[in-house]
């Protein structure tokens, strides 16, 4: 369990009651992931129906993968959050490191579970290459 990385009584209110106040308060007790050089790499927000976003920033080369791996990101993804949503709106760059978080996660949460939202065309042409485009979310 990752319990380093938030609250274990939010955790245990969302267990016991899994109600739209608990799940935002879980959400809100998740640290951050940080790289000393770029700050915030990660930061978490509550959707609907216990969606965990997830809004990455900068560069998603191996720097920023190995600090979501330290922050043991995976964990996190695993235990909060019914369905997992990945925003990509700030990301400037998307390295394989990045794109086998993308992976994990689409197998962890299982299918219609992961999203991808927000890339920019050239984020975008890097998703659809590796064959992730089926689940960047279509706008419209």
């Amino acid at each position: 369990m990752a319990s380093e990385n938030y609250s274990q009584a939010s955790h245990a209110a969302w267990l016991q009651e899994p109600t739209p106040a608990n799940f935002a308060a879980l959400v809100s007790s998740l640290h951050p992931c940080a790289t000393p050089d770029q700050g915030s790499v990660v930061t978490f927000a509550a959707g609907p129906d216990a969606t965990l976003i997830c809004r990455f920033k900068g560069k998603m080369g191996s720097t920023a993968a190995q600090e979501l791996e330290a922050c043991r990101l995976a964990e996190v993804l695993k235990e909060v959050g019914a369905s997992v949503v990945f925003d990509l709106k700030e990301v400037s760059f998307i390295s394989s490191a990045f794109l086998r978080i993308c992976l994990v996660t689409a197998k962890l949460k299982g299918e219609g579970n992961f999203y991808l939202v927000n890339p920019s065309s050239e984020s975008h042409k890097v998703l659809n290459i590796a064959g992730l485009d089926k689940w960047v979310a279509r706008s419209g």
